[in-house]
């Protein structure tokens, strides 16, 4: 009968480090190249967040008065950055936000709705956009006014924000007289409630802060 065959402890040891040897690198080459199998928790959708409006890609520029003497339109632009979760970013625009019209609403008067802008993701980066205002408002008469835009996935029927939290705003300072005459103003004060609280969307829904 012969002998039973078996293999040196020495043997058995190293050929059980070379296995731990090629696992470990397996796991590095794995690493290395990107293909390393993670959990379901790390493909998890992304929140969706508040459409933000990039300032810097306002235009007109925001640190430059805006004549409107004897404009028939004029074009408002910014770029959204958001994670919409296929829900469209819309657009309001309200002239003279902060100042209390007669229905009450936190502005003299409304441009609303817009064209919306196709609901994108973080990933998509800055999304340009431009929106074309008709100044056929009576509310704009002679003098100063300011015209903010809203960027929110939606609106209530007061054009407010449905979600106060769900928004971001650009202003303008818009002066409607002819810049070449001597009594136009070349700036304009403050609103006179500003050093306390103006009217705002939260007056509707104090769930949230105002624009």
């Amino acid at each position: 009968m012969s002998a039973p065959s078996f293999r040196p402890p020495m043997r058995a040891a190293a050929s059980v480090a070379r296995a731990l040897s090629s696992a470990a690198l397996t796991t590095l080459a794995l690493f290395a190249s990107g293909c390393l199998i993670l959990s379901s928790s790390d493909h998890e959708t992304p929140p969706q967040t508040a459409p933000y409006l990039i300032s810097s890609a306002a235009s007109p520029s925001q640190l430059q008065v805006v004549y409107i003497h004897e404009q028939d339109a004029l074009d408002f632009g910014a770029a959204v950055l958001s994670e919409d979760h296929g829900v469209d970013v819309e657009i309001a625009l309200y002239i003279d936000y902060g100042v209390r019209n007669s229905a009450g609403q936190p502005y003299r008067n409304h441009v609303y709705p817009f064209p919306v802008i196709e609901a994108g993701t973080m990933a998509d980066g800055q999304r340009p956009f431009v929106r074309r205002w008709f100044l056929d408002s009576p509310s704009v008469t002679e003098g100063c006014h300011t015209l903010t835009m809203v960027a929110s996935h939606a609106f209530d029927t007061d054009v407010c924000p449905v979600d106060l939290k769900d928004m971001s705003s650009l202003t303008w300072q818009l002066i409607n007289c002819d810049p070449d005459d001597p009594s136009c103003p070349k700036s304009c004060p403050e609103l006179a409630c500003a050093a306390s609280k103006c009217p705002s969307c939260a007056d509707f829904n104090p769930g949230g802060e105002a624009p």
